[in-house]
């Protein structure tokens, strides 16, 4: 009744490998989220205060050009892995996978700012209590990104061979 999708045997998959189809899912996902930081400038990182903001550090956070950063982190990322096909680009795959993990790991620092600030001045400046949560969601991110990168990608013959070549070749 139900068909089991194994990604591993798709075509894709064995051109580009299951690292490949990582960078490309969360490139196309961080240019989304950047495209989203420009067009809905928020207060991630502050409160919304009336008068000029009186921590600096957390008025630079707060700027929406850090937009760019993820579409340049997620365009990146997104490239790397539809090269992911050539035999040169498999093997420098960690360009793709440091630029995932730019945004997350400075999302991360940014929001441990505001958490410390927010700790530290009882609430008047950084997130509220909001600041704290997001640290560790983007902490939780960061970590995926590095232990995903970190695995190897599965024995060629499954990725560039046939499917019934998954046993051992003798």
């Amino acid at each position: 009744m139900w068909r089991v999708i194994r990604v591993h045997r798709t075509n894709i998959a064995r051109r580009l490998g299951r690292r490949g189809l990582l960078l490309i899912l969360s490139g196309a996902s961080w240019m989304l989220i950047g495209l989203d930081i420009l067009r809905h400038p928020l207060h991630r990182f502050t409160n919304e205060h009336p008068y000029p903001h009186p921590n600096t550090l957390l008025a630079v956070f707060d700027n929406p050009h850090w937009g760019l950063a993820w579409i340049v982190c997620g365009a990146v990322a997104l490239l790397m892995g539809l090269l992911r096909a050539h035999t040169l680009a498999r093997r420098h795959d960690s360009i793709g996978f440091n630029a995932i993990l730019t945004p997350a790991f400075l999302w991360m620092l940014f929001f441990g700012w505001s958490a410390v600030v927010s700790l530290f001045t009882d609430n008047q400046q950084g997130k509220d209590g909001q600041a704290t949560y997001s640290l560790i969601v983007w902490a939780l991110v960061s970590l995926f990104i590095i232990v995903v990168a970190g695995w190897a990608e599965p024995t060629e013959n499954i990725v560039l061979g046939r499917p019934e070549d998954e046993g051992e070749r003798r």
